[in-house]
């Protein structure tokens, strides 16, 4: 392999010879300058395997290797020492000495290679580590998405949980399938968002992408915090629960956290030495809170792997740097798809998906142009601008609320186009609160022959769209959760989780846009790092449920949650508000079907900052 290398690498170590890029024509957009080029070799992508075959390590993971990691000189023995300086990286110079010197004892007591490495002609920047630093550094892809994540959920799921108490599980997980669609809760509509529905359940852990993965653990976290979800770990005792529970967010949180685009100063000693302890600090926990009992237990690179990450970034700036998955993803569209487009035909395979790779530049090519010339925005009238647009694919319907043979106190409601548009009526506790809030009887001798309301599906909300549509596409209803701004009894702001059910305004007043909501109680509790009990407002509930022994528990300030109730929901209290009082999305799942309680969970854009926040 190590000749294949020599002969790859001949080519990039003569450039970077002294002189051998000398006043090269360098183009920046429209512009370009004569510069002199270096261009050191900072990190190569790839798994671990390829990593170790980089550096020259003998590929031996088992309980006899004499060295661990391809970046370090940790033994078998670091595995029981989970601290953040528990190692010492490797001299790519100390190595080339031991082979100059043919120091074969010392290069074998490290599973080093006992020959020289076309690498150690690279230039690095002067990075004292070199190969051993840069050959494939740690990263979420291999080392934790399919690394630690799996082997966790693998400890869970048929090592703490048995069969019986999986199946109990994923019929947790498999319910949200069935609910309503809120927009948060797929994760094509969040950047980067873990994966939360799965029609089949979580039990499946062969041939996964990495991303199902980091989707199955939060699915099971969300999951676990529910009544239904909760009884599969009743067999463990309340500490082993909590702490599954406890290290799967916590894992969650530094998942999110690698994500960022900016970690620390790097001038920041103390931060750096913080990032490490907290890494150190979340592996203890993992492996403290998740038994894992099967192969070497947690005795395994990837673990020891994760606590050279801070100094990774202090090196290569943000953990996206190094990220595997974008290279990984280019294999679809400059390999994959080009090879299916072919003959098949061993003789004449390369060629063709050469060509078929030519033929997607030259059409990629062609329609970069092809946007740059279809940017022109029409102007808009001044009437139009007044009131704010809604979206293009916005359903428009009207309810007609009048006096039956002018009697006030009798009322009829009517759609406007009940043939095309009855799919979307409200149910009646809607049309009763639009009836006491747009209608009410002592204002009825004021519009005798009734009022038209003009309801709409769709609502901007900063770059996103709030919805509340009954009958969406195919997979049926769409209606968003949403944090509102609301008043307290002394006129107090405060915000809260509310069910977005109808939007309106009135055909006369159109840029007024009113929002029916079915809010949750003021008071929340805090369950877990990711998740929030709220309780919805029934219209049998009292207005304030803080001084209620049944929901509340004075000496805990918690929710007394209704694991007991099996019987149908009492119709929910709707209020109306302004359009302008919703603040964000939430993602909102049922503690269970019959529950008056919601689960809340916590964006993702704050994960980051439970696990560590240096910015």
């Amino acid at each position: 392999m190590f000749q294949l290398f020599e002969v790859g690498l001949s080519s990039y170590i003569a450039a970077q010879q002294a002189n051998a890029m000398k006043d090269v024509y360098f183009p920046l957009g429209d512009k370009g300058k004569d510069v002199n080029l270096l261009v050191p070799l900072a990190f190569i992508v790839g798994d671990n395997q390829g990593g170790d075959g980089i550096a020259g390590r003998a590929a031996v993971y088992n309980e006899t290797a004499r060295r661990i990691c391809r970046s370090c000189n940790a033994t078998i023995a670091a595995y029981d020492t989970i601290e953040s300086d528990s190692c010492v990286p490797l001299n790519m110079a100390d190595i080339i000495a031991m082979v100059t010197n043919q120091d074969w004892p010392g290069l074998r007591s490290l599973h080093q290679a006992p020959c020289w490495n076309p690498f150690f002609d690279v230039c690095y920047g002067g990075n004292p580590g070199g190969i051993f630093t840069a050959a494939c550094p740690a990263e979420a892809l291999h080392a934790l998405e399919n690394g630690l994540f799996l082997h966790s959920l693998k400890a869970v799921l048929g090592g703490c949980l048995k069969p019986q108490e999986i199946v109990l599980l994923d019929a947790s997980i498999q319910s949200w399938t069935k609910l309503p669609r809120q927009r948060l809760i797929r994760s094509s509509n969040f950047s980067h968002s873990p994966r939360l529905l799965f029609k089949d359940g979580i039990s499946t852990l062969t041939k996964l992408p990495a991303a199902t993965k980091v989707g199955m653990m939060f699915a099971l976290v969300v999951a676990a915090v529910t009544r239904d979800g909760k009884y599969a770990f009743r067999k463990l005792s309340d500490d082993s629960y909590t702490d599954i529970l406890y290290a799967f967010e916590q894992c969650l949180c530094y998942w999110a956290w690698l994500k960022k685009d900016y970690h620390w100063n790097p001038n920041d000693a103390v931060a750096h030495q913080t990032t490490k302890d907290a890494i150190a600090e979340m592996l203890c926990n993992l492996m403290k809170c998740v038994p894992r009992v099967t192969g070497r237990g947690w005795h395994i690179p990837k673990l020891h792997e994760q606590l050279h990450v801070a100094d990774t970034i202090l090196l290569f700036g943000s953990h996206k740097n190094v990220h595997t998955g974008p290279a990984e993803h280019n294999h679809i569209e400059l390999s994959k798809k080009p090879a299916g487009r072919t003959q098949m035909r061993k003789d004449t395979f390369d060629w063709q998906v050469s060509n078929r790779l030519v033929d997607k530049y030259v059409v990629d090519l062609a329609l970069e142009y092809m946007k740059e010339g279809s940017d022109t925005v029409l102007p808009v009238p001044i009437a139009v601008r007044a009131v704010p647009l809604l979206p293009h694919n916005t359903v428009y319907f009207q309810l007609l609320i009048a006096p039956v043979d002018g009697q006030l106190h009798v009322l009829d409601i009517s759609i406007t186009n009940p043939k095309k548009e009855e799919i979307m009526m409200p149910p009646m506790y809607v049309l009763q609160h639009l009836v006491k809030t747009c209608y009410p009887l002592f204002e009825r001798n004021l519009n005798p022959n009734g009022i038209t309301l003009q309801c709409f599906t769709e609502l901007y909300l900063n770059d996103t769209i709030v919805r509340s549509n009954p009958s969406f596409d195919k997979d049926g209803s769409w209606f968003d959760f949403v944090e509102v701004c609301l008043y307290d009894t002394d006129n107090e702001p405060y915000k809260t989780s509310a069910r977005v059910v109808l939007m309106y305004y009135m055909p006369t007043k159109p840029e007024e846009r009113f929002v029916v909501v079915h809010p949750a109680f003021q008071f929340s509790q805090t369950h877990s790092v990711l998740t929030t009990f709220f309780r919805m407002q029934y219209v049998d509930d009292p207005f304030d449920i803080i001084d209620d022994m049944n929901v509340v528990d004075f000496d805990t300030e918690a929710f007394v949650l209704d694991d007991d109730n099996f019987q149908p929901l009492p119709e929910p209290r709707l209020i109306t508000i302004d359009s302008n009082s919703i603040v964000e999305h939430t993602l909102m799942l049922p503690y269970h079907p019959c529950s008056k309680f919601m689960v809340g969970v916590r964006s993702q854009s704050d994960w980051a900052n439970e696990f560590l926040n240096t910015d």
